[in-house]
């Protein structure tokens, strides 16, 4: 997970579990960018933390 600056503030290997959890704790309120690497794909999503 990058914040608005583009730094990593979160980083979690995968399991092989059909969903996965990312703890926000600790993060302040802000936009964040979710980028997801699997099996040489590459997901990107914008996260809203209130």
């Amino acid at each position: 997970m990058l914040n608005a600056l583009g730094q990593v503030v979160r980083e979690q290997a995968l399991t092989n579990a059909a969903e996965q959890t990312l703890p926000t704790r600790g993060l302040p309120t802000g936009v964040y960018t979710l980028r997801v690497a699997r099996a040489g794909q590459l997901l990107t999503r914008k996260v809203v933390l209130e």
